[in-house]
């Protein structure tokens, strides 16, 4: 189900609203991509791995969509205990915390969450967790594992 390419894909965080643009195959740069996935409680930023960008981007060229919506990137490790302790499907550990995991969505791609965890799974970079009533997916790089949740 691979679609046309877009010539630039926005990155758009969904907390800031802030955009950056991603050209052809390339990558933003990192200081650019560190800020826009900054923790969105403290404001504080972390050096996010720079595997995680290319992954989702090549997600997006995949499905042919012009736009990634950010849902949740680098979290404080106060803020992750916060939403946490609120009841929010965050685990202790998160790899939020060490800037190791994004959650996202493609926004204006013909593109299901079923159909977006099965291209990350078949990738094997890493965890890919499946929100489809948030509609966004989880994926970081750690171990390969996958989850359900609601």
């Amino acid at each position: 189900m691979s679609q046309t390419p877009p010539a630039v894909i926005t990155l758009r965080n969904l907390h800031t609203g802030e955009l950056l643009a991603a050209r052809g195959s390339e990558t933003p740069a990192r200081d650019l991509v560190n800020r826009l996935l900054r923790c969105r409680w403290t404001g504080r930023l972390t050096a996010m791995d720079p595997r995680l960008l290319p992954w989702i981007l090549e997600a997006a060229r995949h499905f042919g969509s012009r736009e990634v919506q950010l849902v949740s990137a680098f979290r404080h490790a106060k803020f992750n205990e916060v939403l946490r302790k609120k009841g929010h499907e965050v685990a202790r550990r998160s790899l939020h915390r060490l800037g190791q995991a994004v959650d996202f969505r493609l926004v204006d791609a013909d593109v299901s969450v079923e159909d977006l965890v099965a291209f990350l799974r078949a990738k094997r970079w890493g965890g890919v967790g499946r929100y489809p009533h948030s509609r966004f997916v989880h994926l970081d790089t750690g171990p390969v594992r996958s989850w359900g949740g609601r």
